[in-house]
């Protein structure tokens, strides 16, 4: 499968998108935001605990890698360790949605050009 330089350089650019734009957002999420484990008493608003779901398994393989750097007797590095799995996980979320877009797009693309070819054929 030879692939022409453009769409190699192309699929390093997304590349690239989705590791940037993962830090991007894993460091918002690390400045501004804050553990949502757990979001308060049971009297809390549906939102928040859905929140606080939604997070906590987003974050889950930071959480494990969290423990096990415990397990393992480096305290210090639990911060750095919750950053990097977060920073994995949302690597693997954008990815899997530019994937889902490109597909989307070339789905949708797909009727016009065997429209386009009808027309020119005698």
């Amino acid at each position: 499968m030879d692939m022409s330089a453009s769409s190699r350089f192309g699929r390093k650019s997304q590349i690239g998108f989705v590791l940037l734009a993962a830090l991007a957002i894993e460091a918002v999420n690390f400045f501004l935001g804050s553990l949502a484990v757990d979001p308060g008493s049971e009297e809390t608003q549906w939102y928040v605990n859905l929140l606080a779901l939604q997070w906590a398994a987003l974050h889950a393989l930071g959480i494990l890698m969290t423990d096990l750097v415990d397990r393992l007797g480096f305290p210090r590095l639990d911060v750095p360790a919750l950053f990097l799995g977060g920073y994995l996980t949302t690597v693997a979320v954008l990815a899997a949605l530019v994937f889902l877009a490109r597909r989307v797009v070339r789905w949708i693309r797909r009727p016009q050009r065997r429209r386009r070819r009808r027309r020119a054929t005698p």
